[in-house]
This record gives structure tokens, C-alpha cells and sequence, in this order.
């Protein structure tokens, strides 16, 4: 997350100190669904659903330099316009049913890195069913309740 407020993270949190819109231009990368994808890959079992990212995980991972950003400053302002404004709804939801907000932020992303419009709408369709179908069994096998009927059940059928 984003603070304007100088924080000091516990054992759970990494802190990254930069200029304020760029920090929140990581913030935002650190939200979508390509930086999502390799904290999966990266991520080490601790207990149940919890999981702790080491700092030689964290410096495997593509993250957008500074210069990504400044390059396309206004751009990715147009882009991101609006996306810190409100509370999303749990990150299950988000891949199991859709959320709009999600799809504006990755789709953002996947054009910086060079996906056609046609390219990007595929794959995030793939993408968000996979993630949220591993989410689901994720929460199944801790013992979570997936409410019978729901988008979540349907993903554990696939």
C-alpha cells in the first residue's frame, strides 16, 4: 500500500522509499496482476495461506524503474486516474467475478510492457480464471467455506 506518512514495517512488510508519485506508481505495480503472478512463483510456504517473500525473491522480480515511470509520466497518471481512490473487494473476488478496476490496472501495465489491446483482453481473461480457481482451492484447503452456487464454487469445478 501507499502512505504519505513515513512507516516502519514489521517483519511482514517490505518499505521502499521513493518520490511520491512514483511511490505510488509502485504501489500500484505492486497491486496488479503481473507483479501478483511472480510474488506466486516467489513466494515461500510459511503456515497455511501465509507465505514470506525473502529479499533474494524480491530482487528476482521485475519491478518498472523509476525511468519506466518518468518516461511515461502523464500517461500512466491518465491510466491509474481514480485506482487509489477506494477500498477493492478481496483479491478472490476481484479474480473470481471480475472486477473493473483490476482490469484497468493491469491492462495499463501490459501496454507499457508492449501487449496489443487484443493481446492484453485475453490473456487477463485466462489470467484472472487461473488465479482465481488457485485462490479458491487455496481457500478450500484451509478450511474456508465457498458459498454453493457461487462464481467461486464454479471455478473449483473446472
Amino acid at each position: 500500500f501507499y502512505s504519505a506518512n513515513p512507516m516502519v514495517p514489521s517483519k511482514a512488510l517490505w518499505s521502499i522509499i521513493a518520490e511520491k508519485k512514483y511511490s505510488k506508481f509502485l504501489a500500484a505495480w505492486f497491486n496488479s496482476t503481473p507483479f501478483f503472478v511472480q510474488l506466486l512463483q516467489e513466494r515461500t510456504e510459511t503456515e497455511g495461506t501465509w507465505c514470506e517473500l525473502t529479499k533474494q525473491a524480491i530482487m528476482r522480480m521485475f519491478v518498472p524503474g523509476e525511468d519506466v515511470w518518468k518516461d511515461n509520466k502523464r500517461w500512466f497518471d491518465r491510466q491509474l486516474d481514480g485506482i487509489y481512490d477506494h477500498e477493492w473487494p478481496s483479491l478472490i473476488q476481484q479474480f473470481s467475478e471480475g472486477y473493473s478496476m483490476r482490469e484497468r490496472l493491469d491492462t495499463a501495465f501490459l501496454h507499457s510492457m508492449g501487449f496489443q489491446p487484443s493481446q492484453i483482453h485475453q490473456m487477463l481473461i485466462e489470467l484472472y480464471k487461473v488465479i482465481g480457481r488457485e485462490m479458491v482451492v487455496m481457500k478450500a484447503a484451509m478450511g474456508g467455506r465457498i458459498k454453493k452456487g457461487s462464481s467461486q464454487e464454479s471455478l473449483l469445478k473446472l
